[in-house]
């Protein structure tokens, strides 16, 4: 065998895949949550002001309708990060227990496990 071959091939056996560093697994989550937000609230602004000159809202109608917007807005892209972040913890973390009770799996006297 040629020694430089050997070399190789051994440097190759224990070189280690370069994968991208797990200090935050998260932070590609955030970012686009925050750029999410930013496009929404902005756009919802932007359309309010069209809505107040367009509808001829007075402004108590203009302050209850857009405050309604942003809360229907605020609760989705939190109710669609909150399970963005849930799926992605479960593949990160797959052997995690997912007992919501806390409580042990108990044998009763037949083998089976408690609910």
């Amino acid at each position: 065998m040629n020694p430089e071959t050997t070399s190789i091939m051994s440097d190759t056996a224990t070189r280690r895949i370069d994968y991208a560093p797990a200090g935050d697994l998260f932070a590609d989550l955030r970012r686009l949550k925050v750029w999410t937000q930013a496009g929404v609230y902005a756009t919802i602004v932007g359309y309010a002001v069209v809505y107040h000159f367009l509808l001829h809202l007075s402004t108590a109608q203009f302050l209850a309708v857009t405050a309604t917007v942003f809360l229907l807005a605020f609760c989705a892209i939190e109710g669609a990060f909150a399970s963005a972040y849930k799926a992605r913890r479960r593949i990160i973390y797959p052997k995690r227990p997912r007992r919501r009770d806390g409580r042990r799996r108990q044998r009763q006297r037949g083998g089976r496990a408690r609910p």
